[in-house]
């Protein structure tokens, strides 16, 4: 009884000195993990990175974040010592947390809408237009806007569609759209006028 006592106070404390990360610890196979797991502060840097990655999201291009993120952890991967580990979170963190500060709304990101036209801008500069047309045929287009003086432009001169953004209020912008007949179907097109911000 006393044995059984003492197995499970001895198992009791082992688990207590395995941290909290943003993985389950009790399943950490690689000497990485087993580091983080080991270590409160990397615990607590591992869970802070995670939050920082899912906010990231937000502002910038999910499947170029996602590529940066892999890369980074190939370099944390090739730490051996909790110091080159903190480094490497610590330094990662305040790019994460950097993408946040660089992208403050903008006039021009949100969801805009006119009649049955929607775009939505990411403060990245990334978009999404839609349209739909007569007979329910649409008009799909996405990318990323540049900075052209006071205007947000895309051009895609392969498959002759041009779009230009202009903030008339915090609440309005007008587009200028050709009709990118690449991205539209059947009587679709893309739309020129004034897009009125959706508020929710």
């Amino acid at each position: 009884m006393k044995l059984n006592k003492l197995l499970a106070v001895t198992l009791l404390l082992s688990f207590n000195l395995l941290y909290s990360a943003s993985f389950d610890c009790t399943k950490a196979s690689s000497k990485v993990e087993h580091l983080i797991c080991g270590d409160h502060e990397l615990s607590i840097l591992d869970e802070h990175l995670a939050i920082a990655y899912r906010n990231a999201k937000k502002y910038q291009e999910p499947k170029q974040l996602k590529l940066e993120q892999r890369t980074w952890m190939g370099r944390r991967n090739s730490c051996i010592t909790i110091y080159c580990l903190k480094q490497s979170y610590s330094n990662r963190l305040k790019i994460l947390e950097g993408y946040a500060k660089r992208s403050e709304p903008k006039p021009w990101s949100g969801k805009f809408e006119m009649g049955t036209d929607l775009i939505e801008i990411k403060p990245s500069m990334s978009f999404q237009y839609n349209s739909v047309g007569g007979q329910g045929h649409t008009c799909d287009i996405e990318g990323t806007f540049r900075k052209v003086a006071d205007k947000l432009e895309f051009h895609d001169d392969v498959n002759d569609c041009h779009l230009k953004v202009s903030v008339i209020s915090s609440n309005m912008l007008y587009l200028d759209a050709t009709p990118c007949p690449y991205y539209c179907g059947l009587n679709a097109m893309a739309s020129s006028g004034k897009f009125q911000r959706i508020v929710k």
